[in-house]
């Protein structure tokens, strides 16, 4: 598809009209055609929570000490009751009271594919903490995003519950604890959460992430196929990029979502890379911040936004075959 540009004012103009419809809350998208490096972005460069798309970096992370021989996709973690975060995690709904072994390989795909949070906190430790992922991260050439705390901490904090405790491991008990919550410290604790620098990407800094990952720039080959297989087969979010994309058209991605705070989604969250039918890719970044729900009209936004890009994208092809 050489030869012709995105039609940028259009899907500016389209964009635009998705945020008008938003009306609460913020958004943030990125948009970068990989074939020409063409990037087109809304409020790109404001700062939005990231929620479980934290897990993608944190993937890479990971797969950059694999690569460099720290880590091995077959070391075995035992978990214990100690080890258990907050939900979602499977493996917090399939733990029965005894210690059970898992490999950085299952972590990774149980993280990045089906975000687990407990996978997710024990990878996070195994690397060596927030901190530790950050300067890894750096080392590879990911630059500007924040990974600042483990999720049974953020979760917390975004809830306006105390310290977490071992009990809200489980779904049913967790969410009895978050309705005894008063409102005004949930909301207040929901206010605190939006404007907090830590856990944040800007659009652009999430745009050059998956720009990197697809390219290569930042694992070794098999690393990189690892971790686009498991953002592939990711199941997660099916109401929102995905939803917006022809049949023929695949993603790998990774998404985010906070819980619901007396009717305002904290966060709503997908990023990922289309690859089109003729090879042509796009990543898409789509970050929603403190918009009133229902969380399904925010999610249709998400999905628009994936539709516009294929629109723009075929106008683009016609353009060049003529």
């Amino acid at each position: 598809m050489a030869g012709a540009d995105l039609d940028a004012p259009r899907l500016q103009s389209r964009l635009r009209q998705i945020e008008a419809r938003l009306g609460t809350g913020r958004i943030g998208v990125g948009v970068r055609d990989l074939s020409t490096g063409q990037t087109i972005l809304l409020n790109g460069n404001k700062r939005f929570p990231m929620q479980s798309t934290f897990k993608m970096p944190l993937a890479v992370a990971v797969l950059a000490l694999v690569d460099r021989g720290q880590l091995s996709l077959d070391r075995r973690i035992t978990i214990t009751s100690k080890d258990l975060s907050v939900p979602f995690s499977r493996i917090n709904d399939d733990f029965k009271g005894q210690p059970r072994a898992y490999t950085v390989r299952e972590l990774l795909n149980l993280s990045a594919g089906e975000s687990d949070n407990t996978a997710a906190d024990v990878l996070l430790r195994l690397v060596g903490g927030p901190a530790k992922v950050t300067q890894v991260l750096r080392s590879v050439g990911v630059q500007g995003l924040r990974i600042d705390r483990y999720e049974h901490v953020l979760q917390m904090n975004y809830t306006g519950l105390g310290p977490f405790r071992p009990a809200w491991s489980r779904e049913s008990v967790l969410q009895t604890a978050i309705s005894r919550v008063p409102k005004t410290r949930a909301q207040a604790a929901l206010r605190a959460y939006l404007v907090d620098p830590r856990d944040t990407s800007t659009p652009q800094e999430a745009v050059v992430l998956l720009a990197d990952l697809q390219a290569g720039r930042l694992l070794s080959a098999a690393s990189t196929q690892l971790l686009l297989r498991i953002m592939t087969e990711s199941r997660t979010g099916p109401d929102r990029l995905t939803a917006g994309l022809p049949k023929g058209w695949s993603l790998a991605h990774k998404t985010g979502t906070g819980r619901s705070v007396h009717g305002v989604e904290g966060t709503v969250n997908d990023m990922g890379v289309v690859t089109m039918p003729n090879g042509g890719r796009v990543a898409i970044v789509v970050f929603v911040a403190g918009a009133r729900g229902p969380r399904s009209r925010i999610e249709k936004g998400i999905a628009d936004v994936a539709r516009a890009v294929v629109v723009s994208e075929m106008r683009r092809g016609t353009q060049a075959g003529r």
